[in-house]
């Protein structure tokens, strides 16, 4: 075991020597020098909306694309922190994008937008709730149906590790909110036990993932929603995988602010940028994410040494909860999730005091 974490701690110091900023970003727009008496700096305006400060390059040289379509390519510093971009090349666009037709993303993974808010409660769409009735299960037919989240009714929330080969060091990591009835519902009627957070690279028809892959600028990056029920009758019945769920001890405050702050993230517009198997994974922004709700002492360093090694502890699903667990952040797991027993879990009868009861397990 010695020599395998060892190995691990190498290859990820290895990798991380050459990581200068947390998330890739490849956006389009057009760019403006804003003159100020403060001081002059550049904005570039992206063709859906979005506005990136443009950091780390000569104005001088933005200047020159004044007003044209330009193609930017930089980082940004973390998931939940994407307005100022460090510029590493600016370039014209080619004046005949659609000249060139890209496959569609995978069905499965749609990020969801933010309709509304209005605090506790938030209106959502693109939420996945299951197999399309009636047709084959697979990874062309779900059902995305709007949502209303309360973000006052959570009964407890978990780390949640997927193992896959070799599991010694590959496993998937999820955010899961057990909600108290009423939490969550969808434009149906039908409420759901809970809601996951599945950070993924966004692929597309064409493309598979890897470890390797995910080192280079080769796929996005979806923020998923999805009720318990539709996880985990994808992941334990349909696909055969295991599901260990760690408790996070959080307050009662805690564990909504961080439902609202996952809510919030997930439905961020993150078009142009890239997921990284080291520093914009599914297992760092679950941390960025926790970061957000506790207090500065109790938050998690994403370095070893910033912007050069990045911290493993924080970003290696199979580590990551014994770092947390060390810090007293993580209970012990809960019995395996499996096809055995996934949809006898979290029964409706919840108690509203603090804390929230464990999940029943039949």
């Amino acid at each position: 075991m010695r020599i395998r974490f060892a190995a691990l701690l190498l290859l990820f110091c290895l990798v991380s020597l050459s990581v200068q900023a947390q998330v890739n970003y490849r956006v389009s727009g057009i760019p403006q020098i804003i003159r100020h008496s403060s001081g002059n700096y550049a904005i570039l305006r992206s063709g859906d909306g979005r506005l990136f400060n443009l950091t780390g390059y000569d104005l001088r040289e933005i200047q020159k694309f004044e007003g044209q379509n330009v193609v930017v390519e930089g980082a940004a510093r973390q998931a939940d922190q994407i307005i100022d971009l460090k510029v590493k090349t600016i370039s014209p666009a080619p004046l005949n994008q659609n000249s060139v037709v890209l496959p569609p993303f995978k069905a499965h993974q749609n990020p969801p937008k933010l309709l509304k808010k209005s605090p506790p409660i938030y209106n959502v769409s693109d939420v996945r709730w299951g197999y399309i009735p009636g047709k084959p299960r697979n990874n062309e037919n779900f059902r995305y149906l709007k949502t209303t989240i309360d973000a006052s009714k959570v009964d407890r929330v978990y780390l949640v590790l997927k193992p896959f080969p070799p599991e010694w060091i590959a496993a998937h990591s999820l955010l899961y909110f057990s909600l108290k009835p009423g939490g969550m519902a969808n434009e149906k009627g039908e409420e759901s036990a809970g809601v996951f957070l599945s950070i993924e690279a966004y692929q597309r028809t064409n493309q598979s993932y890897s470890l390797k892959d995910g080192l280079k600028n080769t796929f996005g990056v979806s923020w998923i929603l999805a009720g318990w029920e539709d996880y985990t009758t994808q992941s334990c019945e349909v696909q055969k995988e295991k599901l260990y769920l760690y408790p996070l001890k959080l307050t009662q405050s805690q564990m909504n602010a961080l439902l609202a702050e996952t809510i919030l993230q997930a439905t961020v517009n993150r078009s142009g940028e890239y997921y990284h198997t080291v520093t914009n994974n599914c297992t760092n922004n679950l941390i960025v994410l926790i970061n957000r709700v506790l207090p500065e002492k109790q938050r998690i360093n994403l370095w070893w040494i910033p912007s050069m090694v990045y911290n493993m502890r924080a970003t290696t699903p199979v580590v990551v909860t014994k770092m947390l667990m060390k810090k007293g952040l993580l209970g012990q797991p809960l019995p395996e999730v499996n096809s055995s027993n996934f949809n006898k879990i979290f029964s409706r009868q919840r108690s509203t005091s603090a804390p929230p009861v464990r999940p029943v397990f039949r």
